[in-house]
Parts: structure tokens; C-alpha cells; sequence
């Protein structure tokens, strides 16, 4: 007899699984008519590896209609794919934070964790790190694009959007909006820091209001030192290291004469 297999539950995808949770906790801070801070910061390493680290500030407003974020705010599918999360803290600027980190080993890997945040064609995108050597001096570079221009449709689920008829909201951002007299894009904003090796971080601050993407473009220059030094260090190096042979034979010999 031939036996039907039962179908398979269906996979939840890793992508964007940053996305969700942000979204879940913006739409519930903008139900209340409250100010949200959105932070990604990208660490680059001169090998590769690094971090991203994500992060969503609300105000005591926020926080009394999210409840205590600990528990409100559901973390798992982030443990689940690798990131790291710290209890919200209520910070210096007076916002508490929820924050989630995950590294990455090389260029490839940066570009899957960012997928992670927002999908492989949402917000951030088109990473690349490169390291260009001359022979005055070492370039690292990152490159990569922001773009917010498709304003909260930037963390929709297109899964969701579709069984809403198109709408992925359902409708509450527009009754947001008339409630408040302004719109949403004045009530998130948005802090994308990139750093590359020793060099200080850039930050870029897009708004939901934008009409185009903005280009991430962060470079640090590691210069060589001359070829006249670079012998002349080598030298230092023989000499030390010849000297503290002899220094060595000549403490032996006194050893052996006594």
C-alpha cells in the first residue's frame, strides 16, 4: 500500500527575525503615541569578523503601555538564531533599551546576520568589507546601503501584508496618525553607526521620511612605515637580539670560571 506522508510543518525563517521583533515592539510604542529610537551599529575588524548589535530605545510613556519589556517583549526567536540579548537597561539618555547582539566571522557572514535584521532586501543592504594594500599603506573599507525611503514598510512581513489585504498594519498607522497630527516618521528615528578597525565610528541618521536610500561608505588607512624605517627596525632587531646572546655567553663563561 502507498502511504501519504503528512505535510510538514512549515519552517520559520531566520531572515529578518530581527525585523519582527522590532516591529512588534515600535507598533505597540506607537500605539501610545510614544517616541521610539531604532540603533544598529556594524564593528568591523581589519580580518572581517565583527558585530552587529541592534537595539530599540523606549521612553517611560512606551514603557507604560508595553508593560515590563522583560516579559512583554518575546526574545526567543532571537536566542534561537544566535544573538545575544541583554535585559532592557534604562540608560543615560533616560530610554530603557532592549538590545541584541550576534557576530560574524567574515564578510560573508555579515551579510547573512544583517538579512537577520531586515530581510535580505530591507534596510540595510548591499554590505561589502574590502582591504586594499599599497605599498604606503592599508585601506579597510565598508560599504553598504540604508534605505528607509519605503518609510514602515521597511519591517513588514510580506506574508502578513498579504493576508491583509495589502496592508500589513492593518490599518492602525493611518488611525495613528490622525490621532497624533503628525506622521509616524516623526515618531521613529533611527541611528545606523558603522566602524571599520581602529577607526573612530560614522553615524547615519535616516528617517521613515526619506525619499531615497543613503549610502554607507566608512574607510580607515593603516599607513606603513617608510622602507629606510622598516630596515632600520630590522636592524634594532638583529642587534638587540645579537646582543643578548653575547650578554648570555658572557654570564655563562663567568659561571663556568667560578
Amino acid at each position: 500500500a502507498t502511504t501519504t506522508r503528512p505535510p510538514r510543518p512549515a519552517r520559520r525563517r531566520p531572515l529578518a527575525v530581527v525585523a519582527r521583533v522590532l516591529l512588534g515592539v515600535v507598533l505597540v510604542a506607537l500605539l501610545a503615541g510614544c517616541q521610539v529610537k531604532v540603533a544598529v551599529d556594524t564593528t568591523v575588524e581589519k580580518d572581517g569578523h565583527g558585530t552587529v548589535a541592534v537595539g530599540v530605545g523606549l521612553d517611560d510613556k512606551a514603557l507604560s503601555r508595553v508593560g515590563d519589556p522583560a516579559t512583554a517583549v518575546r526574545t526567543d526567536d532571537l536566542v534561537a538564531a544566535g544573538w545575544t540579548v541583554t535585559p532592557p537597561t534604562r540608560e543615560a539618555d533616560g530610554l530603557t533599551w532592549i538590545r541584541a547582539t550576534k557576530g560574524f566571522a567574515n564578510p560573508t557572514e555579515l551579510t547573512a546576520v544583517l538579512a537577520e535584521v531586515a530581510g535580505p532586501n530591507g534596510m540595510l543592504r548591499d554590505y561589502t568589507f574590502t582591504r586594499d594594500e599599497t605599498d604606503a599603506d592599508i585601506t579597510y573599507r565598508l560599504k553598504g546601503t540604508v534605505d528607509t525611503s519605503k518609510g514602515m514598510a521597511t519591517f513588514a512581513d510580506p506574508t502578513l501584508s498579504s493576508a491583509l489585504g495589502g496592508d500589513p498594519f492593518g490599518g492602525n498607522l493611518a488611525v495613528i496618525e490622525a490621532e497624533e497630527g503628525r506622521p509616524v516618521s516623526d515618531m521613529v528615528s533611527f541611528a545606523v553607526t558603522a566602524k571599520v578597525a581602529d577607526g573612530a565610528p560614522t553615524t547615519y541618521t535616516p528617517t521613515l521620511a526619506d525619499k531615497a536610500p543613503v549610502p554607507v561608505d566608512v574607510s580607515t588607512v593603516e599607513s606603513k612605515p617608510p622602507p629606510l624605517l622598516q630596515s632600520i627596525g630590522l636592524l634594532v632587531l638583529v642587534g638587540v637580539g645579537i646582543a643578548a646572546v653575547v650578554v648570555g655567553l658572557v654570564a655563562a663563561r663567568r659561571r663556568f670560571r667560578a
